[in-house]
């Protein structure tokens, strides 16, 4: 489970890159390499559902925080996928997690 630190929270808001330094789980295709990504088309089609669901919870925290609920606005899925896309390739030893989180954190600092 993620919990987000005062720290944490400061440096997404300062639009800085972190890395996940939590203990948490990570299920499904989130847990796949983003070697893996890149390098098959069938992990981007079942990473990019992971990575809208990511998203779509934390559109869920940031409404239930009093925030818009929707940080993804204006973003679809081609969309999405290019930035994936294109974090994987400069960080294939990443993870697709890590990917949605910095994508998160884009969207936020928009």
């Amino acid at each position: 489970m993620f919990r987000a630190t005062p720290v944490i929270c400061a440096l997404i808001l300062s639009g800085t890159t972190i890395a996940h330094s939590m203990d948490y789980a990570v299920i499904g295709a989130g847990a796949q390499s983003c070697g893996s990504w890149v390098k098959h088309q069938l992990m981007r089609e079942t990473g990019l559902s992971w990575v809208q669901g990511f998203v779509t919870a934390m559109n869920m925290h940031e409404a239930v925080q009093g925030g818009s609920g929707n940080l993804s606005k204006g973003t679809d899925a081609d969309s999405m996928e290019l930035w994936v896309t294109n974090y994987c390739s400069a960080n294939p030893l990443k993870d697709i997690s890590d990917a949605a989180f910095q994508l998160y954190a884009t969207l936020k600092n928009r």
